[in-house]
């Protein structure tokens, strides 16, 4: 039983910490008006946290279950 909490454990932090980060993503608007960038700079912004994130998700999810469930 303390496997499957571990990887629920880990499923809601990184839940969590990702719905978190998007909270201010409906901002990008506002931001990118009062600092005087275009579309293309909150693009770049936006995949570029993105590209970041994918490969975090793919190491916990292939690595961290594997972890907590030996």
């Amino acid at each position: 039983m303390p496997n499957v909490l571990s990887v629920s454990l880990l499923a809601v932090a990184l839940f969590t910490v990702t719905f978190a980060v998007n909270l201010q993503a409906p901002l990008y608007r506002t931001y990118a008006a009062k600092s005087d960038v275009g579309a293309t700079a909150v693009t770049i912004a936006f995949s570029a946290y993105v590209a970041g994130l994918m490969p975090s998700w793919e190491f916990l999810l292939s690595h961290g279950c594997c972890w907590a469930l030996e």
